[in-house]
């Protein structure tokens, strides 16, 4: 199932690019590890929506469904007065309480507070609510929704959204196909249940089986600030719950990756997971719990709390919207930022 990385050709072809694109090509960038939680299909599900909450921004490239939800208290956009960006259907009962919603498809407001703007490629529907901001819709505001719109409403006007979600997506996928592919550059230490990792200056990589790691009762890695961890998580399902994650030495939550390399699921529950999570091609179902990080997902079911943190290993920013050369230009540098770290 997992896709071998290969350099070479591909490299050198990306260099090429790299030197011949143009500068607006480098401008206008947003770096995916901005969305607190990502999504590469969908959130939630129509009949069941995602409660709790997410501290940060959000993105799915599908639908998202939301139920006694709140989204971003601390005020992190990823596009400026935006915080939930979708490429299909919004619903949403609970709130956001700073920034908006861009969305491709239709938003249903089902007793939500909305504290900004909507943009929308559809309609404006749902069982009532109130959006604080302007509303800009591809479709119409139904007749018959009581939902509130204190701003300017605009209908029938034409949509450009503000992230291209493929690029976004491939650039998750692709960085999981990388990190799947180096080589182990040190071990794990079992104490006792507690699993210890010696990262070293610079990248650090380490494969652990989901069965080793949902025996533990929690996971220490000790470092330098200057360390780069990433721990391959093998097993075509995957399950971990109520792990304590703590950090030593200078390196921080935001310096580590947890990355799925084979798991078509994973269901995670309990404790506070304090490590960023790339499974692009996963469904999770996030039971109850809270992980602080980046949680990146194929589909994300469930309603555990994701709290504010990100990945800050060295990364590329992606266009937007991105063009293919844009996308050619953020994987160009990420493998020449990488190399020097390659091993094996």
């Amino acid at each position: 199932m997992r896709r071998i990385h290969a350099c070479g050709l591909l490299c050198v072809t990306l260099v090429i690019t790299l030197s011949l694109l143009p500068a607006k090509a480098q401008a206008d960038a947003v770096n995916p590890w901005a969305f607190n939680v990502y999504s590469l299909g969908d959130i939630g599900t129509s009949g069941s929506g995602y409660g709790s909450d997410y501290q940060g921004a959000a993105g799915a490239a599908g639908n998202a469904y939301f139920s006694g939800f709140s989204l971003n208290d601390l005020n992190y956009d990823v596009v400026p007065g935006y915080s939930l960006h979708t490429g299909g259907n919004v619903s949403i009962m609970g709130s956001i309480n700073n920034g908006g919603i861009d969305a491709g498809g239709n938003v249903a407001i089902n007793g939500a507070s909305v504290f900004g703007n909507v943009s929308a490629a559809g309609n404006l529907t749902g069982t009532g609510g109130t959006i604080t901001g302007n509303a800009s819709l591809g479709g119409n505001k139904l007749v018959g929704p009581a939902v509130t719109v204190t701003g300017s409403l605009t209908q029938n006007t034409s949509y450009t959204p503000l992230v291209d979600f493929n690029s976004v997506s491939s650039f998750f996928s692709n960085y999981n196909t990388y990190v799947s592919s180096l080589a182990d550059t040190t071990g794990i230490i079992n104490s006792f249940g507690e699993l210890q990792i010696n990262a070293a200056s610079g990248i650090n990589v380490v494969s652990l089986a989901s069965t080793t790691l949902n025996s533990a009762w929690g996971v220490t890695i000790s470092g330098p600030s200057d360390a780069i961890v990433y721990i391959n998580l093998t097993d075509a399902s995957a399950a971990f719950d109520s792990l304590v994650w703590s950090y030593s030495g200078g390196v921080t939550s935001s310096d580590a990756l947890l990355n799925l390399v084979d798991a078509d699921t994973l269901a995670l529950s309990g404790g506070n997971h304090l490590i960023n999570i790339l499974a692009p091609d996963t469904d999770v179902t996030f039971s109850y719990g809270l992980v602080t990080g980046n949680l990146v997902a194929g589909n994300l079911y469930g309603g555990g709390q994701v709290n504010h943190g990100f990945f800050d290993g060295p990364t590329p920013s992606v266009p937007e919207p991105a063009s293919m050369a844009g996308l050619l230009l953020g994987l160009g540098l990420l493998l020449l930022r990488r190399r020097p770290h390659h091993v094996g």
